[in-house]
């Protein structure tokens, strides 16, 4: 079904369309390509809806901890790029400059807090059970290698996200049109790229699962 040397083919090609596409648009065209409203960004929240029901159809494979939080943080990736976080409150509530800004009334903060507080427990706890599949596992599997390639995604995204204002804040340097391309690009079609090699993960672990003759998934997760 899957392997590891087709899904790296895959990936690399990707990333390679990703960039010519990113050099190639004219300059009008790129927000409405790599924007809050462009396909890359509805295709994240299509994936990550995609892969909360992937854990919820695989879920006997799981524990119930593991797949209950795989399928809430899932769900609130998808919520959380549908800015579905600012439909209840003033602005959005996962930057610490909503809770310092006095305009903002208590109650809204210490509610849109709590459920911050709950968000947070969530990714917690299901990157910790994703950490100890890694350490058990140590790369021995498709599914782990996945896994592991999915965390380092993740940070690539967030260093293509956060490096242009802090460059800019640190060192005052302004990153180049092509430079901004490149680096818009690899992160609106890496965030995309994250739930997508998500729902891989959990096809491929929950296969072996079935495929084990004790049906027990506990030999994998741990």
């Amino acid at each position: 079904m899957f392997t590891t040397r087709r899904i790296h083919l895959a990936i690399l090609i990707y990333f390679a369309g990703l960039l010519l596409l990113a050099l190639a648009l004219p300059a009008h065209l790129m927000k409405p390509v790599f924007g809050e409203t462009g396909p890359f960004e509805l295709g994240s929240i299509v994936f990550w809806l995609a892969m909360t029901v992937a854990v919820i159809k695989t879920r006997k494979h799981w524990k119930p901890g593991t797949w209950i939080s795989l399928a809430a943080l899932s769900l609130i990736a998808a919520m959380r790029e549908a800015d579905f976080q600012k439909a209840f409150t003033t602005e959005g509530f996962m930057k610490t400059n909503y809770y310092t800004n006095p305009a903002i009334p208590l109650p809204e903060k210490m509610l849109a807090g709590a459920v911050f507080l709950s968000i947070l427990l969530v990714a917690a706890s299901a990157l910790y059970r994703g950490a100890r599949f890694l350490y058990r596992d140590r790369l021995r599997t498709f599914g782990s290698l996945m896994l592991a390639e999915i965390f380092v995604l993740l940070f690539i995204t967030k260093v293509c996200d956060r490096l242009p204002a802090i460059v800019k804040k640190d060192y005052d340097y302004v990153p180049g049109e092509t430079l901004g391309r490149i680096l818009t690009a690899v992160e609106e079609g890496g965030e995309m790229m994250i739930p997508l090699l998500g729902i891989v993960t959990i096809l491929s672990v929950a296969a072996r699962a079935k495929a084990a003759s004790d049906g027990d998934y506990q030999t994998v997760t741990g």
